[in-house]
């Protein structure tokens, strides 16, 4: 699936608030009901470790199109 999308994180200390808004460029699919969709996620940071400095986060994520939920996502990642 192709797609174009804004996105943008907002920071208030260790917490992170992740708001995104997307619309499917790709070719009409069965499973796609609406080409719009939004994403919003919670990022929690641990504090930095290591030269230079690593952070790494633990996260969840929604994914819904209108008012329909596609999936509810874990994740863990670094911000190098």
């Amino acid at each position: 699936r192709w797609m174009v999308f804004l996105a943008d994180e907002f920071l208030f200390g260790s917490l992170g608030v992740m708001l995104q808004a997307g619309y499917y460029v790709s070719p009409k699919s069965v499973l796609i009901s609406k080409p719009i969709y939004s994403k919003l996620g919670i990022r929690y940071y641990l504090p930095a470790v290591g030269k230079p400095a690593t952070q790494f986060y633990a996260g969840i994520y929604l994914k819904a199109h209108a008012f329909t939920a596609e999936y509810i996502g874990l994740g863990m990642g670094a911000r190098l």
